[in-house]
């Protein structure tokens, strides 16, 4: 069985300051870019451990810069650019998905940096919110054998993710507030292994989340944010905040919609950030001190700042 794990950071066990997630601090590169890595790795061994033939691992963290080291994954295991990742989901490449570092959706601000796909930016299908593991399993169309993450998104996965196997590696309080699981990282890292193993195991009675035919994806941003791309990939206005589309398919309608919609969701913080252009450490150096002040500014108050759950 081919399997892929989709990636994240803010759910890893071992991130629990918000400035390990972004390329503009250098939390990021020095415990950030480890932690989510751990993790990936620990339950990539596990599938692999549970009967898995083949690993392969998708970095679905925005952070500004690369967030995984291939060399720091299992042997075999391969780290996949996102337009293979893409490309093979489409094409029905794989047999299996299973996410790891996970969060809750926007607007839980009792969860560790709650979104869903981009700041700002909210997504439901047929009037029912939606986080980044339903659209992930989506894209995926196979079963999904289990999730790993921020305890807060356990009681998010309903509708086709109803029963998902998850495991909870931190606990969280408010957006910037979490802590891990276990005390010592190498606890963390062998429950993901042994979760994941499990999970392998299963894999036979796990389910593929499905769409309807015919759906509606429903995004929601700031009023003025939605007015920009009224009109694009199908979607059309149909609050002050929320634009909406009918989709026969994830990538034919949904996916094109939600990107648009990712971009003027989150222009001004991804701006901010890009401006800074960070690839590695040493670079926090060169960077323009008004710059990346700004960049740390406007990041800083997305995650500070809370959210509502929807716009209308």
């Amino acid at each position: 069985m081919r399997v892929l794990i989709q990636a994240d950071m803010e759910g890893a066990s071992g991130v629990t300051d918000y400035r390990q997630i972004a390329a503009i601090w250098p939390e990021f590169w020095r415990t950030g870019r480890a932690a989510m890595a751990a993790d990936a790795a620990a339950a990539a061994q596990g599938l692999l451990d549970g009967g898995a033939d083949e690993v392969l691992v998708y970095d679905g963290h925005w952070s500004g810069a690369a967030n995984l080291d291939a060399t720091a994954l299992p042997k075999g295991v391969v780290l996949l650019p996102e337009e293979d990742v893409f490309a093979q989901m489409r094409a029905g490449a794989f047999d299996a998905a299973f996410q790891v570092g996970r969060h809750a959706r926007c607007g839980t601000n009792e969860g560790f940096i709650p979104h869903t796909q981009a700041a700002g930016l909210r997504l439901a299908v047929d009037d029912v919110p939606i986080t980044e593991s339903h659209l992930n399993a989506y894209r995926a169309g196979v079963p999904l054998l289990g999730i790993t993450g921020d305890d807060r998104l356990a009681a998010q996965l309903d509708g086709p993710l109803t029963g998902t196997p998850f495991l909870a590696v931190k606990h969280s309080s408010w957006r910037a507030t979490t802590q891990c699981a276990w005390t010592d990282p190498i606890d963390a890292q062998q429950a993901i292994r042994a979760f994941a193993a499990s999970c392998m195991r299963g894999a036979a009675e796990c389910p593929v989340p499905t769409l309807p035919a015919v759906f509606t994806l429903q995004v929601s941003m700031a009023p003025e944010r939605a007015a920009e791309i009224d009109g694009c990939a199908g979607l059309r206005r149909i609050g002050d905040g929320t634009l909406a589309v009918e989709a026969r398919g994830w990538w034919a309608d949904a996916e094109p919609a939600m990107q648009a919609a990712m971009a003027a969701a989150s222009r001004s913080l991804a701006d901010a950030v890009a401006a800074a252009s960070v690839a590695s450490e040493a670079d926090l150096e060169r960077v323009d001190p008004e710059v990346l002040e700004h960049a740390r500014a406007v990041f800083s108050a997305w995650v500070m700042t809370d959210e509502v759950g929807w716009i209308e």
